[in-house]
């Protein structure tokens, strides 16, 4: 099993379609995956409580962070990743749930850069935390002007991202 995360906390972004996206290609190849969409939860709690106590944390560990592999799509944040990505891994138990992962790196930007100083600073923390990232971080551009009426049609988009997604996977 993959775990896919939406990486903002914005209801229905583009990060969130491109998220989508990848689901739908795994679930296609008979891939089971585990969607963590970080908008679809409150996250007040880990204003309040260390990681240690706090059963919410907890409770998504167990949820999504059991696989190996991981595909992580985050937007860029003021020339980085969001902050609400940040706190979640600030408050988890990192060597259960971030030790010896498997991750793909995705960035999505309306830029031109497509978040490439953004995955760069997620890959370092990712390492740090002895991680493996997958050496073909993907960034896409412009993505706004790629989605249509909610869904990613831009079909060069589409096979970078299928050609990532089936080297990830044999790696």
């Amino acid at each position: 099993m993959i775990t896919i995360i939406s990486s903002t906390n914005r209801a229905k972004s583009n990060t969130y379609i491109i998220a989508k996206h990848y689901e739908n290609l795994f679930n296609n190849l008979g891939i089971e995956t585990s969607f963590f969409d970080l908008a679809g939860h409150d996250f007040s709690s880990l204003l309040t409580h260390s990681f240690q106590e706090n059963k919410f944390v907890q409770n998504l560990e167990a949820t999504y962070f059991e696989n190996e592999r991981i595909i992580i799509v985050a937007p860029e944040y003021n020339g980085t990743f969001p902050g609400i990505l940040k706190l979640f891994i600030d408050n988890c138990n990192v060597k259960k749930t971030w030790f010896n992962k498997k991750i793909a790196l995705t960035g999505v930007a309306n830029g031109r850069a497509g978040n490439l100083r953004g995955l760069d600073h997620l890959a370092a923390a990712l390492m740090y935390m002895q991680n493996n990232v997958y050496h073909n971080k993907l960034p896409i551009s412009g993505v706004s002007s790629l989605i249509t009426n909610g869904v990613l049609t831009d079909e060069p988009t589409i096979a970078a991202i299928e050609k990532q997604l089936t080297a990830f996977l044999n790696w």
